[in-house]
């Protein structure tokens, strides 16, 4: 039996270090797949690919910002457009618009100006 100095100089000279070139293909490798992955989660939240609002029985149609976490909303439901208020808190709907055809569907300005005359005039 070799004494205990020995075995462990014989374990370290046996056992192969890594190479910095390795490590350093190894730590590439990690970022470029990490860096994969954010980019793909941005990618599909910017596309909704993995969202039903695309095609679903509600879509949002516009939205505005009215503060930093504070915005109206306008979506279409089964042919209801419905205006709501959304906070951090809750989100309330505000008013029933009228039903649009496709034909004719507001353009962004036009729901802006839309809007600011509602305000103008006062949301009952």
């Amino acid at each position: 039996m070799l004494p205990v100095h020995q075995a462990h100089q014989g374990f370290v000279a046996n056992s192969p270090l890594p190479s910095s070139s390795s490590l350093l293909g190894v730590a590439l490798s990690l970022v470029f797949v990490l860096a994969l992955v954010l980019f793909l989660a941005w990618l599909a939240r910017r596309t909704r690919i993995l969202g039903v609002w695309q095609g679903g029985p509600m879509q949002i149609r516009a939205t505005l910002a009215l503060g930093h976490r504070e915005r109206l909303v306008l979506v279409e439901v089964d042919g209801r457009r419905l205006l709501l208020g959304v906070t951090q808190e809750q989100v309330r709907m505000l008013l029933e618009l009228d039903a649009v055809t496709s034909a004719n569907e507001p353009s962004q300005e036009d729901f802006v100006s839309r809007l600011s005359a509602l305000i103008k005039g006062g949301v009952h």
